[in-house]
């Protein structure tokens, strides 16, 4: 039997458009109605006064008008990221699946050479593209899977480089369970003109990395993606994330004899524990 959704808006017994004074307003009422102290042994006013105060924070949390300017980038996108899951998983039931985002790697292509890419692009002697129809195929399989995928994100390398990027965005902008997709590029290449077209989609957006100097074309891009009234905005990098390198780390035998008693541990701890 599935569980019943739970909307914090119906808990406090308001519209969704309330404003932060009519859900307080709300609040205070509820809770004191089913307040402890107003009923000393009743279970089921305690759990509802429990739900209560649960609704309040959320949605008192989600009014909070903070100015974007005074956030950090990776604050905004929290909050971006918040809000649009919360949107949806507010409308649908507790028994359907929502996965908040995933990423597709279009190409091995890049006009960067990071020493520590977190997708080891670097290493790739023989750079080249995914196929597009498999690419198109299998996610297609994995949606079937799946109630609502907040975010598609198209990753490289650099996307731009992939000749059929075009394809792949209106192969996937017309289903319903993506809410959103989002190419990710260093801001060193210009889409073509086909791509632009389909990056003119209502639910398509850019996300553009700005890497000081080795983002060459970052002001360009900007201007087309402008021009284009194309959905987009800059992400500015204080500093690189360091996530380890493929290098010998000069582990001793007793090193490595400890990390491999470690590594079967682990393992025997994951096959006792049970599937969620």
């Amino acid at each position: 039997m599935s569980q019943q959704k739970r909307d914090y808006y119906e808990v406090l017994g308001i519209d969704k458009t309330a404003d932060p004074a009519t859900i307080k307003k709300a609040y205070r009422k509820l809770a004191k109605k089913y307040h402890p102290d107003s009923n000393v042994g009743n279970e089921a006013a305690a759990e509802k006064f429990k739900e209560v105060n649960e609704a309040y924070d959320i949605l008192n949390l989600l009014k909070v008008d903070i100015d974007d300017g005074l956030l950090s980038e990776y604050a905004l996108d929290e909050k971006n990221n918040y809000r649009k899951y919360f949107n949806v998983a507010n409308n649908n039931g507790l028994d359907e699946l929502i996965m908040g985002h995933c990423e597709i790697v279009l190409t091995e292509r890049c006009t960067l050479r990071c020493k520590d890419c977190a997708n080891l692009i670097q290493y790739y002697k023989k750079p080249c593209d995914l196929d597009c129809d498999s690419i198109i195929q299998s996610f297609n399989q994995f949606l079937e899977t799946i109630d609502t995928l907040l975010e598609l994100r198209l990753l490289g390398g650099e996307p731009f480089l992939f000749s059929q990027l075009d394809r792949i965005i209106d192969a996937f902008i017309d289903n319903d369970k993506i809410k959103q997709i989002t190419i990710y590029t260093n801001s060193t290449v210009l889409p073509t003109e086909n791509v632009l077209k389909s990056l003119q989609r209502k639910k398509v957006s850019v996300h553009m990395s700005d890497y000081g100097k080795c983002s060459r074309k970052i002001k360009e891009l900007d201007e087309v993606l402008t021009q284009n009234k194309i959905n987009h905005y800059i992400h500015h990098y204080d500093k690189w994330s360091d996530l380890g390198a493929l290098e010998s780390r000069d582990y001793s035998d007793e090193n490595k004899e400890k990390n491999a008693e470690n590594l079967k541990k682990a393992r025997k701890n994951d096959e006792k524990t049970e599937p969620w």
